[in-house]
């Protein structure tokens, strides 16, 4: 991919909020229902709330530094070596997720709509295509 390839304020409060809403819808209500029982609701919208937020933030500062990447606001804001720190395991933490995202997606995708499909299919089509964000396949 390129240097200058980036992603719009309005692309990441969409990512975001996929992701978000996703993981809320997909995950979550077991693990809180679980625990909170019959009083589960409340603390689904509590946290909705509070990932809303955390994306209003992000959008918030990236717009007061619109030519800065999340690397650089980070050192820019925390220093070099905090920033570094914390860039690091933001982007670990996002690999991560975003791997488990995919396999929540395909492993719902397979038992609820495509039984018969193998995992590793229903996988490969959710994958981005590089020609999906103006770069080259296969580069």
């Amino acid at each position: 991919m390129s240097e200058t390839a980036k992603i719009s304020t309005r692309q990441l409060a969409i990512l975001a909020t996929f992701s978000t809403v996703g993981d809320s819808i997909l995950v979550l209500p077991a693990i809180v229902a679980g625990e909170a029982k019959k009083d589960a609701w409340i603390s689904t919208i509590l946290g909705l709330m509070v990932g809303l937020l955390v994306i209003l933030l992000f959008v918030y500062v990236g717009k007061f530094n619109p030519k800065l990447g999340l690397v650089e606001l980070n050192e820019r804001i925390l220093g070099r070596w905090v920033g570094t720190v914390i860039s690091s395991l933001f982007l670990g933490y996002a690999l991560l997720s975003m791997g488990a995202h995919l396999r929540e997606l395909g492993d719902f995708t397979v038992t609820q709509v495509m039984p018969d499909t193998p995992i590793e299919a229903v996988v490969i089509h959710f994958n981005p295509s590089p020609s999906n964000y103006g770069g080259k396949a296969g580069s």
